[in-house]
């Protein structure tokens, strides 16, 4: 068992206490330990030291909705010093750059939790995240735009008891399960079950089926982009 470096948990700590977003990415062979383990308020991705690992689905989900926290951020800071911005045309640089130097400190020690698993490839990082900093369609929130990125902004909105829903749902295999097993999955009541599934499935997120007794699955959409049920799960730890 490979152990990080302690410069990971000081770093990572110091813009999480400037509430920066993390975008956390650990090698397999790590010990999660401390700000690397699973269960905080960040999802922790384990990748394998190859360039395939930083161009699939899940990561590039999880790249672009860590860069719009990022943009978010950078954008109600400058609104506070009255400065007009216009996100949807910045790359990914143009947001460091117009960071303000306490806010590009909490930048460098999130991008030093992310080269923790994944230090060989420092070399690609640069052409990848280039490649992948396709600015997103405006307004283009789920279901209107089915994207990886879209989902996983959508999922971060969810309520707590909506993400349960949700969870255990994933959790089933392509026929689904019905209220009542659903319902023990959740741990939740019936009732209470239904009408938050009802309410999942006009987000696009959940598909109801009435056969002998309501069934649940994940939406069709959601299985097309890619994403296993297992990712969904964990996300919405």
């Amino acid at each position: 068992m490979r152990l990080p470096t302690p410069w990971n948990q000081i770093e990572a700590a110091m813009a999480y206490s400037r509430r920066q977003p993390l975008m956390v990415i650990v090698e397999e062979s790590l010990a999660h330990q401390g700000l690397l383990a699973y269960g905080h308020n960040w999802y922790v991705q384990d990748v394998r030291p190859e360039p395939e690992s930083l161009n699939t689905p899940e990561f590039n989900g999880v790249f672009a909705s860590w860069k719009s926290k990022i943009i978010e951020f950078s954008q109600k800071s400058n609104e506070t010093d009255g400065v007009t911005v216009d996100p949807e045309k910045w790359t990914l640089i143009q947001v460091i750059q117009r960071l303000k130097l306490t806010a590009i400190y909490g930048l460098l020690a999130g991008l030093v939790a992310f080269t923790a698993g994944v230090f060989a490839l420092g070399t690609k990082v640069a052409a990848i995240a280039h490649a992948s900093n396709t600015p997103p369609a405006t307004d283009g929130r789920w279901p209107s735009v089915k994207t990886v990125p879209s989902f996983l902004a959508r999922l971060d909105q969810l309520s707590s008891e909506d993400a349960r829903v949700l969870r255990a749902v994933a959790g089933t295999n392509q026929f689904g399960l019905y209220s009542d097993q659903l319902s023990a999955a959740a741990g939740m009541p019936v009732d209470q079950l239904e009408l938050r599934c009802k309410n999942l499935q006009t987000e696009g997120l959940v598909e109801a089926r009435f056969l002998t007794k309501p069934n649940f699955r994940l939406h069709p959409d959601v299985l097309k982009l890619g994403v296993r049920p297992g990712f969904i799960g964990c996300y919405l730890q």
